[in-house]
């Protein structure tokens, strides 16, 4: 199951930052996903909450 939600969570943070017209981080689904099967899944919680912190700062 955390493999999926590394997914989604990547795929929804892509989909916030294209209502809001924001730059697109191509490959963050994957790039969260990969990093939890490498067993670093902290990593890509921590670049989830750098792009999240990225779109707040944009409104």
């Amino acid at each position: 199951y955390h493999f999926y939600y590394q997914y989604k969570m990547g795929a929804a943070i892509n989909e916030i930052q294209r209502l809001e017209d924001l730059p697109v981080t191509d490959g963050l689904p994957v790039l969260s996903l990969i990093a939890a099967v490498l067993g670093v899944g902290v990593v890509a919680d921590c670049i989830h909450q750098h792009e999240l912190n990225a779109i707040d700062a944009a409104e």
